[in-house]
C-alpha cells in the first residue's frame, strides 16, 4: 500500500466519521495554533539576536506582539481557506472576516506605530519627564497630536471595515468623506 492510498483512505475515512464543519474549523483552528507557534519562535530568536542596548528595536518587537500574531494568524488561514471542506458560501463568508480582520490589523498597527513614534521622540528629546513650562507645553503637543492621530486612525479603520459590508457600505463611505 503506498502512501498516497493511506491518505486516501484516512480522508474516506474522516469524511465518513467527522461532518465537514468540524473538519473545517478543526484545520482552521491547526493552521492558526501553528501560526502562533511560528510567531514564539520569532519572537524568541529575535528577543536573543537584539541586543538590549537597541532599546528602540526591543521595544518595536514588544509593540508589534499582538498585530504580529493577529497578521501570522490571517496568513496561516488564508492559506488553509482553499481546501477546508466548507460550502463556497461559508468559504466566501470566513474569506470576508479574513478582509475584516486584516483591516483592524491594519489600523491596530497604524495606532502602535503612532504610540511607539511619540514615545520614542519624547524620550530621545528628554521632555517625558520634564520640569519647565516649554518642555511641559511641548509634551503637551505631542500627546495631543497623538490622540488626534490615533483619532483619526480609528475612524479610518471603521469607516473601511463597513465598506466591506453591502449592507452598511454608505456608512463607510460617509464616515470617511
Amino acid at each position: 500500500m503506498s502512501l498516497h492510498d493511506l491518505f486516501t483512505e484516512l480522508d474516506d475515512y474522516a469524511t465518513e466519521m467527522i461532518p465537514n464543519w468540524l473538519l473545517a474549523a478543526l484545520m482552521l483552528a491547526v493552521a492558526a495554533g501553528l501560526a502562533l507557534l511560528v510567531y514564539r519562535g520569532v519572537v524568541r530568536v529575535a528577543h536573543r539576536l537584539v541586543s538590549p542596548e537597541r532599546q528602540y528595536l526591543q521595544s518595536l518587537i514588544s509593540a508589534a506582539h499582538g498585530p504580529i500574531r493577529l497578521a501570522l494568524v490571517i496568513v496561516a488561514v488564508a492559506a488553509v481557506l482553499p481546501v477546508v471542506p466548507l460550502e463556497r458560501e461559508a468559504r466566501a463568508d470566513v474569506g470576508h472576516a479574513l478582509a475584516v480582520a486584516f483591516i483592524v490589523l491594519v489600523g491596530w498597527s497604524a495606532t502602535a506605530a503612532t504610540t511607539l513614534a511619540s514615545d520614542f521622540y519624547l524620550r530621545r528629546s528628554g521632555t517625558a519627564t520634564a520640569a519647565n513650562s516649554l518642555a511641559r507645553k511641548h509634551l503637551t503637543q505631542v500627546r495631543v497630536l497623538r490622540r488626534v492621530t490615533e483619532t483619526l486612525v480609528i475612524i479610518v479603520t471603521v469607516a473601511a471595515a463597513l465598506m466591506t459590508f453591502d449592507s452598511v457600505r454608505q456608512y463607510g463611505v460617509s464616515l470617511i468623506a
